[in-house]
C-alpha cells in the first residue's frame, strides 16, 4: 500500500477538524480524534520538509536553462505557453519534474521582463535638453 499524500493527510486534517468543531462529540471521541489530527499535522509537515529538501535539490541539481538575450517577445510568449503545456500533462505525482519546469517559466519570464524593460527604455522620450 502506499504512502498517503500531504493533500490526502491535509483532507483528513481537515475533516477532523470539522469533527472537532461539532458540539455532540464524546469527550472519548474528541481525543482519540485529536491524536489522530497530531500525526497528520506531522505528516503533513514531514511532507513539506522532504519538498522543501527535493526543491532545494532541484535547484542545485538543475542550474536555470540559460535564456538567450536575443530572444523576441513572441519566442518567450511561445516557449513558456510550451512549458505550460508540458506542466498540464504532467501527473501529480510528477512534483519535481513540474518544479524544474516552472524554473524554466521564471527564467522566461525574467528574460521577457528584461526585454520590456530595455524596449521601454528605448521607445521612452530623451529629455527636453536633448531636443532639436
Amino acid at each position: 500500500m502506499s504512502q498517503p499524500t500531504f493533500e490526502t493527510n491535509l483532507s483528513a486534517l481537515k475533516n477532523i477538524l470539522q469533527q472537532l468543531d461539532r458540539e455532540d462529540v464524546a469527550l472519548a471521541d474528541a481525543m482519540l480524534l485529536y491524536e489522530q489530527g497530531k500525526q497528520l499535522h506531522a505528516d503533513c509537515i514531514t511532507g513539506l520538509t522532504l519538498l522543501q529538501e527535493n526543491v532545494d535539490n532541484i535547484q542545485t541539481v538543475l542550474p536555470l536553462q540559460q535564456i538567450s538575450p536575443d530572444l523576441s517577445l513572441q519566442e518567450i510568449f511561445t516557449s513558456i505557453e510550451e512549458l505550460e503545456q508540458e506542466i498540464n500533462r504532467l501527473s501529480d505525482t510528477e512534483l519535481e519534474k513540474s518544479i524544474a519546469l516552472l524554473m524554466q517559466v521564471e527564467s522566461l519570464l525574467h528574460a521577457g521582463a528584461v526585454t520590456l524593460q530595455q524596449f521601454s527604455s528605448d521607445i521612452t522620450p530623451s529629455s527636453g535638453a536633448d531636443r532639436v
